[in-house]
């Protein structure tokens, strides 16, 4: 399901906590749009999510722009078809 609020994202920590390994969806314009959502700026900062798959129409429903290592803090790869 899709994350949204503070009390999914407490969910998703209390998880991980636990040992639980987590595939989760957000909706937004690309990593930075998240960054700008007080809610997960938090949580990615701190490396709770290791990366991120941005996902567009671009080339036909899902298409991968990139995949992004909070981690790193940047772009692993790029234009990649699923």
């Amino acid at each position: 399901d899709e994350i949204g609020t503070s009390s999914d994202m407490e969910s998703i920590i209390a998880a991980l906590n636990s040992g639980v390994n987590l595939i989760t969806t957000i909706h937004g314009f690309d990593v930075e749009d998240l960054y700008k959502r007080p809610v997960f700026r938090e949580v990615m900062e701190n490396s709770v999510f290791k990366r991120a798959i941005v996902l567009s129409n671009r080339k036909g429903v899902g298409t991968i722009e990139y995949v992004y290592d909070f981690t790193k803090r940047g772009e692993i790869r790029g234009d990649y078809k699923c």
